[in-house]
């Protein structure tokens, strides 16, 4: 009997799980509105500007690409400005149709009316904050830049990143944990979406609080000197075959936030967030995670000392992760 009681509650935080899951995505994405708030709307133009960089970046573009994408863009920067106002997305917009638009002059196939609807549509723009980067197009790298960057023992430098369990006294300063954001922000997204947000605290008491919701945190976690939650937000994706690159988006920003961190100095440990919707919706409800936003990742990060013991954890042969097509 206690076997069948098992089995029917397993059963039913599957279903009840996955129709959670099922309703959130159907009610935040942008699947059935895309214009339904200033999120939505945002990562909409941003897959389309997104898609003309792309254009401009192939070794062989086009003469006259984009026009039409170019054409609805505008209507869609215009329909965004009427229902939500200023916002930096729009300039962002103005310097990709501008940078095709001058691809187009240099091939001779100007389109006059196209160029007086983008000179309009700027003269709508207001100043934005220094804080922010709209530029759009294409910038240039040079090999060479990469070359001097490079650590001189790459394979090192990721081996020496380990989880750590035991954290020196310390804190991380704020403007350590923004440059680890800044730095997590160069990873890849879809379509340039920028879906994730990083939510954290410094406060010892949040950070016992919130590995009491974690169950392989116990013994450390609470020692560290900052906990960081990495969402992804649900209305950055727009159909049913996106439904899960929340978690790709997500997991490739928390990599590299952990990887800024052991750059700058500092360790983290990732703590898994395998958790059914009740526990979801218990974790929200302690931390304000707004409903909108997909959990990822926890992590908790901390001073390094001097000298500490990590788990060996040996990987697998390379050869059995290789598998050639």
């Amino acid at each position: 009997m206690q076997r069948l009681i098992n089995i029917l509650k397993a059963g039913f935080d599957f279903l009840f799980s996955y129709v959670y899951d099922m309703w959130r995505y159907w009610h935040h994405s942008q699947a059935f509105a895309r214009f339904r708030s200033r999120i939505t709307a945002r990562a909409y133009l941003l897959i389309t500007v997104h898609s003309l960089e792309k254009g401009l970046a192939l070794q062989d573009r086009k003469p006259g690409f984009g026009k039409a994408k170019c054409s609805e863009l505008l209507v869609d920067a215009r329909r965004f400005q009427q229902k939500f106002g200023p916002d930096p997305i729009c300039q962002y917009v103005a310097e990709v149709i501008g940078s095709v638009l001058d691809f187009h002059a240099s091939t001779g196939d100007m389109d006059p009316a196209l160029v007086a609807r983008l000179q309009a549509f700027k003269e709508t723009l207001c100043p934005i904050a220094k804080a922010y980067d709209a530029s759009g197009g294409l910038r240039i790298i040079r090999k060479q830049e990469i070359a001097a960057s490079l650590p001189p023992d790459a394979y090192q430098f990721f081996a020496l990143r380990s989880s750590v369990r035991q954290f020196a006294e310390g804190k991380i300063p704020e403007e350590i944990i923004r440059e680890a954001v800044r730095i997590a922000q160069r990873a890849p997204s879809a379509c340039n979406r920028q879906s994730c947000r990083l939510h954290y605290s410094t406060d010892p008491d949040v950070i016992a609080k919130t590995v009491l919701f974690q169950d392989g945190a116990g013994g450390f976690g609470e020692r560290a000197a900052a906990v960081f939650i990495v969402t992804s937000e649900l209305g950055a994706f727009n159909h049913a075959g996106e439904r899960n690159q929340g978690y790709v988006d997500g997991g490739i920003f928390s990599m590299t936030f952990a990887l800024g961190l052991h750059a700058l100095g500092y360790g983290t440990c990732f703590l898994n967030w395998c958790a059914t919707a009740r526990e979801d919706q218990e974790f929200r409800r302690a931390f304000k995670i707004p409903p909108s936003e997909l959990i990822v990742a926890l992590l908790v990060g901390g001073c390094l000392r001097d000298e500490f013991a990590v788990a060996r954890s040996p990987r697998l042969p390379v050869d059995e992760v290789m598998c050639r097509l």
